[in-house]
């Protein structure tokens, strides 16, 4: 059985298994820098949790990103490790993290891959239904810009939360532009910003 906790001390073991993780998973244009995540950390603007077997092996990292001034948590990044794909650690995971969410009032916003773009459709509606059997519910009728982090063009994404609650457009505005600002460094002159904002209209 997994234990999930979370990691403050960037220069652990935990932490160092836990880059490797996020290494293999994602590729450059979507990873930060790990000397990014090591401020983020550090200045507790980003939390880090682990999921570390009977082994004391890391097998699942995630970066949550608390939105000061709102009811948000980001999940920033999730990631299973290779060798522990398959055996139910991400599901593990998401009853975690829906409890910790519940514990502090909390409303847990994410993006997934939009499964109407790309080419990898069948992985993509996979993924939603993961996430759906988990108590997510996707935000309907608008599409999150992912920024291109090796200056490439942006990824469309879905907007998920936990729990499925109703969330305004002047909410949704606020906290993804809290999103854009403070995890991508864009304002709300870049034109990643202006896109979205301008589907709240009809939103």
């Amino acid at each position: 059985m997994n234990r999930f906790y979370e990691i403050k001390d960037v220069g652990s073991r935990e932490f160092l298994a836990a880059m490797d993780i996020y290494r293999e998973a994602f590729p450059d244009y979507e990873r930060h820098a790990q000397q990014v995540i090591e401020d983020r950390i550090v200045s507790g603007r980003e939390l880090l949790f682990v999921a570390v077997d009977e082994n004391n092996s890391v097998g699942l990292m995630a970066l949550v990103w608390d939105l000061k001034g709102t009811d948000f948590i980001v999940l920033d990044y999730l990631a299973v490790a290779s060798s522990t794909r398959g055996q139910g650690i991400g599901g593990q995971f998401m009853e975690f993290i829906n409890q910790w969410v519940l514990e502090h009032n909390k409303i847990l916003l994410f993006e997934i891959e939009h499964p109407d773009y790309g080419t990898n459709t069948e992985q993509r509606l996979k993924r939603l239904v993961f996430y759906e059997r988990y108590g997510a519910k996707k935000i309907e009728k608008l599409i999150y810009y992912l920024p291109n982090l090796a200056e490439g063009a942006p990824k469309e994404m879905l907007l998920m939360t936990i729990p499925p609650v109703k969330i305004s457009a002047e909410l949704l505005k606020q906290a993804v532009g809290e999103i854009y600002l403070h995890l991508y460094g864009l304002n709300e002159e870049h034109d990643l910003v202006k896109r979205f904002n301008q589907q709240i209209g009809g939103f």
